[in-house]
Parts: C-alpha cells; structure tokens; sequence
C-alpha cells in the first residue's frame, strides 16, 4: 500500500466516524452495540505471541447496524511510528470491558512504512471470526491509527502465499451469487506490511453503483482468472459520501476483506484490503497469552506466594493456599489496577507499574477478587485449613 492510500484511508475514518456517530450509526465509546459490547483495543509491547503493557490505548471497536457489519475505529497517539518500529509492538482488539483478557484480533506491529504509512494485518485469535486491517500513519503530532475489522469474517480455506503474485480485481455487473461482465477495473491486490491492498479512481457515482447490481470481485492470478478468491456486493447507503463492502472469501481462498468507496468530484475512490480469515495462514494461537496464566497454585501452610497482574489479568486466576499464606501480587502492566475482594475483605487501593500489594489470609474460604478500575479482571483464592 503506499502512502498516498493511508493517508486518504485515515482521512476518510476520521471524517466517516465524526459523520457516523453524529447520525447515530456507530457508537460512542463505552455504547453497546446492538449484538455485543464495544471491543477495547490497545497498542502493546511485545507481538501477538506474548503482548504485554499497554503503551497506547485506542479507540473502542463497535459494530455498527447487524451482525456481521464493519467496524471503523480512529485513533491518535503520542509515541511516533519509528518508536513503534524500533522494537516489538502489537496491536490488540479486547472481547469487551467485562472480559479484557480474552483477545479477539492481534497484529504485530512490523515492516517498512512507505511515504509515512504501515499497514498490519489484524489476525483472528481464539476462535472470534474477526479479521481486519491497521493503518498507521505519521503525523506532526505522533502517529494516527485507524482500524478496519469484519465481523463474522469466516474462511474454510487456508492461504498459500506465493511471492509477488497479484489478484485482479473488477467492479462487475450483478451480485456475487450471479455476477456478469467487468464494469470498471481495479488495481491488482498486491502485498504490504501483510496485508493486500488495492486503490483505484473510477469514473462513477455511488447513486449509479448501488442503483443496480454491482460486486467486487478479485481473481486468483492473471494466469487463473477463472477462480474468483472474494467477492463483496456494493449495497447499503453511503455516509457522508462513503460506502463500506464486507469481501467474503470465495473458493476456500482463506481470504476476507473489506472496501470503503468514497465519493470525488472525479468519481469514486475504491480502496480495499485482503487480509487472512479466520481460518487463513496467519491465525495465531487458539488461547490468549493471558489464558495460558489461568492455572492453580497451591501453597503449604505459612508460605509466601507471589502473583502477576500483567496483560489485563490476574496471573494465577485462581490460587488455592493454606491458612496463613500471605500473597503478594505485582503490578506489571503500564496501567493502573487495584487488587479489591468483592467482600471488602482486602483492598489494595491504586497500585502504578512495579508497585506491590501483600494480604495475609488468616481465615479458611473462597475469597473473589477484581480491578476496581478494569471490572472484567477476576480471580479467586482459595483458603484451606
């Protein structure tokens, strides 16, 4: 993707989402969506195999209108893309508030940007059938990050990457299910940053494309036309000129991806994104990082144990000790969290990064706990004689 497509892709979310909300169609952080809460997302150091503190966070994702709809989500932060770069970082979509650890999206945060411009694949994780694209892009004041994400975005195949082979992509008369002869070409797919991107002017107007039948449609290869790999139907209504296209995946080519055409005074702007589905070749583990924590512990009497809060959990989630035990639990991540019982029992108040927080248990019994600040985040200790 070069430059010049992520800058008019992040121009076009911030004026899309300004528009959006305005008119009630997407939400307002913090909203709930009609079929599921907001997904908070963040930008984390470390890549999508262990991410660890938050650096950044970022807009919330919320999907507007009915399942299986697009999702914009614009954000701006301090840190440049070069700090970024310089060592691992990834981004990390949330399944909500009230359940922070579970990651849905995941994509690390590499590549050589083009005039100031990144692009990221975000890849399924645990089983959530998301998949989208991060374009970060440079600025005087830091770095804009704008996400585009699918919902329900599933792939019964597998992709089997092939160096420097492009998709030709056409607008074509009729629906994906019955598609008819090329209407407009497209620029070929071709790869950046691990995601495959396509931009083109066309001399059209939305009211004219979606006034009848019309799909987008990218093919296998120049040499296997024939085999169609996505294909999304241009319908729905336009906000403040721009109009978003789900591409399904076709042929078990284990892509998916999305469109945003955005009205011109010289027609129509087509900017789309391949990335893996939810089955595609770069899906990560079936578990979060954070999961992996969830293990048991147990303590004999008298003893010290040590515990985690890192990666928007309590790492183990559940500790089984003896009377006496004294457990002490260490802040890791940049954020700020409490350690608090539900019966009031212990409250640790505000811990920062690094900071520490001991509780003797004295009683036998079942004590829960959460982050007063992050409700989502529990875990249990379990007191025996």
């Amino acid at each position: 993707m070069n430059g010049s497509i992520g800058t008019r892709f992040v121009r076009f979310l911030g004026a899309f989402l300004l528009v959006a909300v305005a008119a009630g169609g997407l939400m307002l952080p913090g909203a709930v969506s009609a079929h599921g809460d907001p997904h908070p997302a963040h930008i984390h150091v470390g890549d999508c195999s262990a991410p660890a503190d938050v650096v950044a966070p970022l807009t919330e994702v919320t999907y507007p209108g009915d399942a299986g709809s697009v999702a914009l989500s614009d954000s701006s932060v301090e840190l440049t893309l070069e700090a970024i770069l310089a060592e691992p970082h990834s981004i990390v979509v949330h399944e909500s508030a009230d359940n922070i650890s579970n990651y849905i999206l995941c994509g690390d945060i590499t590549g050589d940007p083009v005039d100031g411009s990144l692009s990221v694949a975000l890849g399924e994780l645990n089983g959530s059938g998301h998949a989208g694209v991060a374009v970060l892009t440079e600025t005087d004041a830091g770095t804009d990050v704008s996400l585009l994400t699918v919902e329900d975005a599933t792939a019964s195949g597998m992709i089997h990457h092939e160096a420097d082979v492009a998709h030709p992509s056409h607008i074509h008369d009729g629906s994906c299910d019955a598609s008819a002869g090329v209407v407009f070409p497209l620029s070929d797919f071709t790869t950046a940053g691990g995601v495959e991107s396509s931009a083109t002017d066309i001399e059209t107007t939305l009211a004219d494309l979606t006034a009848a039948p019309h799909a987008i449609i990218a093919h296998a290869s120049a040499d296997d036309m024939g085999t169609y790999i996505i294909c999304g139907d241009i319908t729905g209504e336009a906000v403040d000129g721009a109009l978003t296209v789900a591409l399904g995946e076709l042929n078990d080519s284990g892509h998916v991806g999305v469109a945003v055409l955005t009205e011109s005074d010289a027609g129509v702007s087509v900017q789309a994104f391949l990335v893996p589905g939810a089955a595609g070749g770069m899906m990560m583990d079936d578990a979060s990082p954070a999961a992996d924590m969830d293990h048991d512990m147990m303590t004999a009497d008298g003893e010290e144990v040590a515990a985690a809060i890192e990666g928007f959990a309590f790492a183990p989630g559940t500790i089984e000790i003896k009377v006496g035990t004294t457990v002490t639990w260490t802040n890791n991540d940049s954020a700020p969290h409490t350690v608090t019982a539900n019966d009031r029992s212990f409250e640790s108040g505000r811990l920062e990064q690094g900071q520490t927080f001991s509780f003797t248990f004295d009683t036998a019994g079942t004590f829960e706990y959460f982050c007063e600040y992050h409700p989502g985040m529990t875990a249990t200790v379990v007191v025996t004689e």
